[in-house]
């Protein structure tokens, strides 16, 4: 089920290409040659960058299944296949056992199944839209669920306020999809030439994690994220 599923993804070619997860032929290094090509090549162009490295908390558990038999019907994944898939995700059940204590089954309407060979390939399709969203001056490189955000521009005013609104669009996407962004592990990195204390230090703007109706900074008591010097990514 697996190899057909990818097969017909890869085949007419669904997948979005900043996709690096779980696909042949791509691998964790192609996405961060991907991500360090585009800094480099906005550096060398005299602009200045920056990174935004999120943490979407237990990804793989808080897909939505209804919203995943939307998302693979649009892509053409339609009647006995369809099927196949609601049924095998429909009435799934959990317990939890503390010592001696086992809980009643609770049915699961969210998740995909951990440690199954189909689950990665299933998330796949559930975040795929995100390489459909217009970020300005910036990109989205993804591995799975690691997702990193990178902006471009002239001064860093520029660039704090291109990363602020494709931060927002990006959020927003993930709210809407029942996603859950872990603020406090999610960072953000400033990139640009060495030399010239004067034009590459990046002054002290923020970056907030905007959760209000109508985001705008400085008006709201959303949590900013926290600027780091390094990242794992």
């Amino acid at each position: 089920m697996n190899n057909r599923l990818i097969t017909y993804l890869e085949g007419n070619q669904l997948l979005s290409s900043i996709q690096f997860g779980f696909r042949a032929g791509k691998s964790t290094s192609d996405a961060v040659h991907e991500l360090t090509d585009y800094i480099v090549t906005e550096m060398d162009g005299g602009q200045k960058v920056l990174g935004i490295f999120l943490d979407i908390a237990k990804a793989f558990d808080t897909v939505s299944v209804p919203n995943l038999m939307s998302k693979m019907e649009s892509l053409g994944i339609r009647g006995v296949p369809l099927d196949l898939f609601k049924d095998y995700l429909s009435e799934r059940t959990q317990r939890v056992r503390i010592g001696d204590y086992l809980s009643d089954e609770r049915v699961l309407t969210y998740g995909t199944p951990q440690g199954s060979v189909i689950g990665p390939t299933l998330f796949l399709i559930y975040v795929n839209d995100i390489g459909m969203l217009t970020l300005p001056k910036g990109r989205a490189v993804m591995f799975a669920d690691d997702t990193a955000l990178v902006f471009s521009g002239n001064t860093w005013s520029e660039v704090y306020e291109r990363a602020q609104s494709g931060f927002n669009i990006v959020s927003k996407w993930l709210r809407s999809n029942l996603l859950t962004l872990n603020n406090d592990k999610t960072h953000y990195i400033t990139f640009s030439l060495k030399g010239n204390p004067s034009t590459s230090k990046a002054p002290p703007y923020t970056i907030l994690a905007h959760t209000c109706p109508e985001p705008h900074r400085g008006q709201c008591p959303c949590t900013p994220l926290q600027k780091a010097h390094t990242v794992k990514y």
